[in-house]
Order: structure tokens, then sequence, then C-alpha cells
């Protein structure tokens, strides 16, 4: 078994991270490149954005951000041909997706649902299919996608993302399974639901960067929760 240097559990390894614009996907931008790691941004809001190539430029000078839009394929389609010109290979792929407004389920539409689904799957098949057959090929790759402890914690009121997210789960399964026989590791995180505005930032950020390592090496296939005993009470 290979020694961890847990002050770079990333050195030499290039990250990409979706919604590197929210809360969450700073976090694990940030943590992902102080760990030595090289990361592509995915971000739709561009002024976020071009502060936190500065913040992290001394450490990961590498690192780039280039606009990826979730809510639309084409954006996401050309994010990831991007990523594939700079990267021979994206050792660590965090799916990190989020809507900024979600309706409730009474005052949703068909073009409501597509766009939920397009940003909380469709992009993740994306991603995947653009990704998977290199980290397949070269082995000891790392996926983690991000998805919500509503899917087995119910949130009044969270029926659309719940929806939205319930199929994250097989998204992580299956590939786990298909990707096992080369080392390249699927895994979960069960954020508390509306975590890009609480106190679990930090928490989604280390169990991502644990997820990414070689701490996870026979780690795969996991629905890890973090949710915190403060959400649970909350939601009970």
């Amino acid at each position: 078994m290979a020694i961890i240097n847990y002050s770079r559990m990333l050195a030499g390894k290039s990250a990409v991270v979706t919604c590197g614009d929210s809360a969450i996907g700073i976090a694990i931008v940030k943590l992902f490149a102080e760990h030595g790691a090289t990361v592509a941004i995915g971000a739709k809001d561009a002024r976020v954005a071009s502060k936190l190539i500065p913040s992290i430029s001394g450490i990961s000078p590498d690192s780039f951000y280039w606009h990826c839009d979730l809510a639309d394929a084409d954006s996401v389609e050309a994010f990831c041909a991007e990523v594939n010109r700079h990267f021979p290979l994206v050792n660590v792929l965090v799916n990190n997706p989020r809507a900024e407004y979600i309706k409730a389920f009474d005052d949703a539409g068909e073009e409501d649902d597509e766009m939920m689904l397009q940003i909380y799957q469709r992009s993740i098949m994306q991603t995947l299919r653009a990704f998977w057959p290199a980290m397949l090929k070269n082995g000891g790759c790392s996926v983690v996608n991000i998805s919500s402890a509503s899917v087995f914690k119910a949130a009044q009121g969270s029926l659309m993302h719940t929806m939205a997210n319930g199929a994250v789960g097989g998204m992580t399964r299956v590939p786990a399974v298909e990707g096992g026989y080369r080392e390249v590791r699927v895994n979960e995180i069960l954020a508390a639901y509306g975590a890009n505005d609480g106190a679990d930032i930090a928490g989604v950020a280390n169990a991502a960067l644990f997820l990414a390592s070689d701490m996870a090496s026979y780690v795969s296939g996991v629905s890890l929760s973090v949710s915190g005993g403060l959400q649970r009470m909350r939601y009970a």
C-alpha cells in the first residue's frame, strides 16, 4: 500500500469540479488546490470564477476556469471538450450539480422538470461520457457525485430537488461496478438539503477530498451522508 502524504493528497493530479462558483464548489476547488491538484473549474458566474482563480494561482498555477452552465447541454459539452484539450487524463471528477432556484412542485411545469433533469442527471452523464474512457484506460481515478440527503430524509417542499437527485445513486453504483476492474472509484456524497447556504460546506469539501484521494483507494459505490446531527434534527 502506498504511503499517503496527508499535506499533498492530490499532488500531480488533474481534477474537474462543476458548479465551481457555488459555495461547495469553491470550497472543493480551494481544498483540492491546497493538496496539489490542477483544477478545471466549470462555472456559470464569470465574476465568481475570476476571483477564485487568482486565489489559488500561487499554489495551483495551471488551474483554469471555463464557462459551464449545467442547465445547457451545449455548454457542458463545450466545457468537457476544453478540459480534454488541457488534460490528457482527468484523475478526479467532481460532479457538483446545483440549481440556483428550485420551484415548489405545484408551481413547476415541464420546462422546470427538464431543467432539473439536465442539471442533476444529464450533466453527469455528459461528463462521464467525456472523461470515463480515459479513466478506464489509465485506471486509478475517482468520480465524486454530490447529491442530497433529501433522497433518504424527506424535507417538506423538496420534491423537485429530491426527484432530480434520485438517480444520482444509480449513476454512482453502476459505474462503480463497471470501473472496479480498473480501480476507477465512483462514490456519492449526500449533502444536507440547503448545504450551499449552511455550515456543512467544509464537511462536504473534506468528504470530497477523502473520496478523491488514495485514502479511499478501497472505497467505491458508497453513498456517504454528510448532513450533520443538527441537519437531521431540523428535518425530523
